[in-house]
């Protein structure tokens, strides 16, 4: 069984916590537009919503330049974790100005 190098290692486990967190980012928005399309007014989840949506947005912001970074620098493929983390990114991107 062949052992990947501790660098090596490390760096996937950082991008597969991106790609996560992408994900992370893409569920939060696609629930708050879907509160939004069945018209709750609930009081908690408006408070909620306050609270999290400025952090998400730094995080969908964060998360683009740290993916793209990861894309070029590595100088990988498509089909690489980067990859689909700045496909989700732009996904949610697309869905949040459609939204508005």
């Amino acid at each position: 069984m062949m052992t990947l190098p501790n660098n090596a290692n490390r760096s996937n486990k950082s991008e597969k916590i991106i790609l996560w967190l992408s994900f992370i980012v893409l569920v939060y928005f696609t629930g708050i537009i879907a509160i939004d399309l069945a018209k709750l007014d609930w009081v908690i989840i408006g408070v909620v919503r306050e609270i999290l949506t400025i952090p998400f947005l730094l995080l969908l912001l964060g998360l683009a330049i740290v993916s793209t970074l990861s894309l070029f620098r590595k100088k990988q493929k498509i089909g690489s974790l980067p990859f689909y983390s700045i496909l989700i990114l732009l996904a949610t991107i697309i869905m949040l100005s459609l939204a508005s």
